[in-house]
């Protein structure tokens, strides 16, 4: 059974990729376990128990994704650290995800996001920097894929836009686009400097906020048009498209 971890920067990132992840497979009727750990609670103990009882079953599934909130892009060295050093000898990990904001990773340093020219080279820069600086353990490096939401997370929500007037019926393209002068069906929403100020602007609009609340975030990933996402987003969105395209290559629908 192939084990994959997966490192993210903070709660919405969490919530995000195991709705992604269960709907993704469920898209080809595969079943794939999630273990999702919230900050804090990063090492259930029974995990390993319940593992076994699915490594017994000769109708194990072919794979299983564990999920991590490392509480900020600064914490994920230690946290793999942390959790791939206490697994048993039985257990072997295939793969190590990493998914961070790029404004975050960025720290820092400054780019115009014009272009997609410069994000490239500004995430090849952040890969050079993780490699060498932050302290990851290099038996880990050819197991290990690092992706970047850009310039966050909720970039991803604004593509897949048909949330929205579920949210408030008053939040359609054309009040939004009439009111904040930005065109989410046809922008590059990956060159929005703040997508999170961008979906709180358009939040303001039906006099409601959006600050990373849990419940809210929640909510939206509820209401997204996967199918959409999987397709018309994925075609649109580079980024989103990569971390997708590793998931396929992890042929947990192939073995």
């Amino acid at each position: 059974m192939i084990e994959i971890f997966v490192f993210v920067e903070g709660q919405t990132e969490r919530l995000f990729i195991d709705k992604i992840l269960q709907k993704y497979y469920a898209s080809n009727d595969i079943h794939i376990p999630i273990f999702n750990h919230p900050a804090r609670n990063s090492y259930i103990k029974n995990e390993n128990e319940k593992l076994r009882k699915i490594y017994a079953n000769p109708l194990k599934p072919k794979c299983c994704f564990f999920i991590y909130d490392c509480e900020g892009v600064s914490s994920i060295p230690s946290k793999m650290s942390e959790i791939l050093n206490k697994l048993p000898t039985w257990r072997n990990f295939n793969y190590v995800i990493t998914l961070r904001d790029l404004s975050k990773a960025l720290g820092k340093t400054k780019i115009s996001t014009k272009t997609h020219a410069e994000i490239l080279e500004a995430i090849n820069k952040i890969k050079i920097r993780i490699l060498h600086k932050d302290g990851y353990n290099y038996k880990w490096i050819d197991r290990t894929a690092h992706f970047f939401a850009v310039m966050e997370i909720e970039a991803w929500f604004l593509k897949e836009y048909s949330f929205l007037i579920k949210i408030n019926n008053s939040l359609t393209q054309d009040n939004i686009k009439q009111k904040l002068k930005i065109n989410l069906l046809n922008d590059d929403v990956e060159l929005y400097p703040k997508p999170s100020k961008t979906l709180d602007d358009i939040y303001n609009l039906a006099n409601l906020k959006y600050d990373k609340n849990k419940d809210e975030v929640i909510k939206i990933i509820s209401m997204i048009d996967y199918k959409s996402l999987f397709t018309y987003v994925r075609k649109n969105m580079p980024h989103l498209h990569n971390f997708l395209e590793f998931i396929d290559n992890c042929n947990c629908s192939k073995i």
